[in-house]
């Protein structure tokens, strides 16, 4: 197929302007800009959150195959050019992959897989401003119209070392229980409304920040006045969220799938409920009790019952 390149070399091509991942930086949404611009490698801690979330995102989609057997039809995707725009975007400048492509008889969509690390939960039916930033060219470089976000939230930031063993017990078909994780797939439509109004002027914008970049290396857009990076329409990422928002357009976002591990409990298969039946005096014993001293007594008679002294 046209405009498709074989494994991850196209992040490392010249021409190259941003990948798809790097869409909500470019557009303002995430920090880490300045980066960008003069194409640095960032050395912040959060280097480590990327490699646990790529770790994560096999472990994330195999849980989700368990829950919903249309995925186990699901093929890895491959990288694809975002395909021109009646704005004569050049072809070859954005490129990007999804995680898959789920091909069934019913549904052709492009899937994405996160896993958090620091952010919570999002909660809704609208896919956050970020993630459809990526998602968007995703759908129209692969020429679809939809996509699923799959989310997994650990109740407790797991190790590279736990994600590794739980990567290694999925692989050889054992079940794994993340206890206290959540795990919840949004289905998402492509948004001519969002493309058109925040998106491509977004692009725009960062295109001619990269110009003045390459004049300058030391050039970063800023909100103060008098900075000699000064730009009047530069919005924060807090500012540029609630612009993103204010472009979605209703019913084109639903959550579709919430699901939560919980441990199994030890009293899984044991008779609660049996033909032990407390004493008549048992009972007058235990309503002449105050209330922690009848608790302890019932605790008592439920351990007996259970014979578990």
């Amino acid at each position: 197929m046209a405009g498709y390149t074989a494994g991850t070399s196209y992040r490392q091509e010249p021409e190259l302007v941003c990948s798809f991942s790097q869409f909500p930086t470019a557009l303002g949404l995430r920090p880490g800009l300045r980066e960008l611009l003069h194409r640095k490698r960032e050395t912040r801690p959060n280097t480590t959150y990327l490699e646990l979330g790529t770790l994560g995102e096999y472990i994330t989609l195999e849980l989700l195959r368990r829950l919903d057997p249309r995925w186990n039809q699901a093929v890895p995707a491959v990288p694809a050019y975002l395909p021109r725009d009646r704005r004569g975007l050049p072809c070859g400048q954005y490129c990007g992959c999804a995680d898959l492509l789920l091909c069934t008889e019913e549904v052709l969509a492009v899937g994405e897989a996160k896993l958090l690390c620091t952010r919570e939960m999002p909660e809704g039916e609208e896919v956050p401003a970020d993630y459809r930033c990526q998602m968007e060219p995703e759908m129209r470089s692969n020429h679809l119209h939809l996509s699923y976000l799959i989310v997994l939230r650990f109740a407790q930031l797991p190790s590279k070392r736990e994600l590794k063993w739980m990567r290694q017990r999925l692989q050889e078909g054992h079940p794994v229980l993340p206890v206290g994780a959540e795990l919840r797939v949004w289905e998402y439509r492509r948004d001519e409304r969002f493309w058109d109004q925040f998106v491509l002027p977004g692009l725009s914008r960062f295109e001619e920040y990269r110009r003045h970049a390459a004049r300058d290396p030391e050039f970063c857009p800023t909100k103060r006045k008098n900075h000699r990076c000064f730009d009047p329409a530069y919005r924060t990422p807090e500012e540029q969220r609630a612009r993103a928002e204010e472009c979605f357009t209703p019913g084109h976002s639903r959550l579709a799938l919430v699901h939560h591990y919980y441990a199994e409990s030890p009293l899984a298969g044991s008779v609660l409920y049996c033909d032990k039946q407390p004493t008549e005096e048992e009972e007058q014993d235990e309503q002449a009790l105050s209330w922690n001293q009848a608790a302890s007594a019932g605790c008592a008679r439920l351990v007996r019952l259970l014979e578990l002294d």
